[in-house]
């Protein structure tokens, strides 16, 4: 089967670029691919340079290149996904949904067009009708939230494409009530169990760190949803028990989240890094240094985490917020905290228990790679790519053929 794959590929910076190159490699078993880029003078990575690459701009449609389907991987980043939105509008395929709530990206969209305000009434009254309408024309594009979870605006991709893949059974919810007649698979990320190079100890003091540290870590863009000033709240008192306790926060905190000088006024300099953005080989070796993660997230918009994945392939034990897609990782992989005013305290108590048991952590560890052995192997995500999109390929096949014979 020949197709048409649409994606940001590194070195673009979007977590997107490196899941399509660690997926592509296990798709060549069952499809012929061309990639299709906004930008074709970008070193791809090795295994991927024997592919045709073209550019998105010049795609005149499966036919006229000879290709079955288009799948495209659609994102909420509007420098990476313009393109992509304006091609699987014109020529549908099978869209890889990797946010079911595109609220960010239509309000980025609408922002770029010549009447915002226009082209707001029309993606909000697509899906919602006289509703959608009214909260289009009353949101500030200045002032607009950056997520509202009552209006994914999931409808107009659901409807236009063949078939959607999400990552999570609370995405394909969100997508089937915009559009309840969506053709809608779900597949876990991709993710390859990361192996060890190095001792923990080892990997610590490569950081400047104590090697008897306990090193609990976020991974991944820094925002309030988050709730990274949960954790440094519950620091001091964490420490009081455990001295030995630092905490990496590895990414960057997106605008207006301060968190350096929330860092800088609570004293916790000395033993909380807030490293930025970092590069592939600083990111491993934090990844490998650390003892225990941390991935609150709430409220959501459906999405799910490559970051809190990337722990998961390290063996590192994780507490996550016990909400949307996050509620579907097995009890037994993930430490489950709900969403409520008592995060903070149930934070304390069950990072107090995983450090005063390591056999709970060792435990943690081998069922979450049990679990991504079983549903995010690449080879067992593109399985499930290729047989969704050969149901799509020969459904639109048929009623293409109706449609003729009418």
């Amino acid at each position: 089967m020949r197709i048409a794959y649409f994606s940001p590929l590194p070195p673009q910076p979007s977590g997107i670029s490196d899941y399509s190159t660690n997926l592509i490699p296990a798709l060549l078993k069952y499809w012929d691919i061309t990639l299709f880029i906004e930008q074709t003078d970008i070193d791809l990575r090795q295994d991927l340079l024997s592919l045709p690459v073209r550019s998105l701009n010049r795609f005149a449609g499966a036919i006229d290149e000879r290709c079955n389907m288009c799948v495209y991987q659609m994102g909420n980043n509007i420098h990476f996904h313009k393109g992509i939105f304006e091609t699987l509008l014109r020529h549908p395929g099978v869209v890889v949904l990797h946010d079911p709530n595109l609220y960010g990206f239509h309000l980025d969209y609408a922002i770029q067009q010549r009447c915002p305000r226009s082209q707001l009434v029309r993606d909000f009254g697509f899906g919602y009708s006289d509703a959608g309408v009214d909260y289009a024309r009353q949101l500030s594009l200045a002032t607009g939230l950056r997520q509202d979870t009552r209006y994914p605006l999931a409808a107009r991709i659901a409807q236009t494409s063949i078939g959607v893949i999400v990552h999570s059974e609370h995405a394909r919810q969100v997508v089937l009530h915009d559009y309840p007649d969506a053709r809608v698979a779900v597949t876990q990320q991709p993710v390859s169990i990361r192996k060890r190079t190095i001792s923990k100890s080892l990997a610590k003091e490569q950081l400047g760190l104590p090697a008897d540290a306990v090193l609990l870590s976020s991974f991944g863009y820094a925002s309030p949803n988050k709730h990274i000033h949960s954790v440094l709240e519950i620091l001091p008192k964490l420490r009081d028990a455990f001295p030995e306790v630092h905490y990496a926060i590895v990414g960057q905190p997106i605008a207006g989240y301060d968190l350096a000088k929330w860092i800088q006024d609570r004293g916790l300099g000395q033993f909380v890094h807030l490293t930025g953005y970092v590069d592939k080989t600083l990111y491993a070796n934090y990844l490998l240094a650390t003892d225990i993660g941390i991935s609150l997230r709430f409220p959501t918009t459906g999405e799910t985490s490559a970051a809190l994945l990337d722990m998961m392939s390290a063996g590192i034990p994780c507490i996550v917020t016990d909400t949307d897609a996050f509620s579907e990782l097995p009890d037994d992989a993930v430490v489950k905290l709900k969403p409520d005013a008592e995060i903070e305290k149930n934070l304390i108590q069950t990072l107090t228990s995983l450090i005063r048991k390591p056999e709970w952590q060792k435990m943690l560890s081998e069922n979450t790679h049990r679990y991504l052995l079983s549903k995010a192997d690449p080879a067992k995500v593109a399985a499930t790519y290729a047989s969704f999109v050969a149901e799509s390929t020969l459904l639109s096949f048929r009623d293409e053929s109706r449609r003729l014979s009418l």
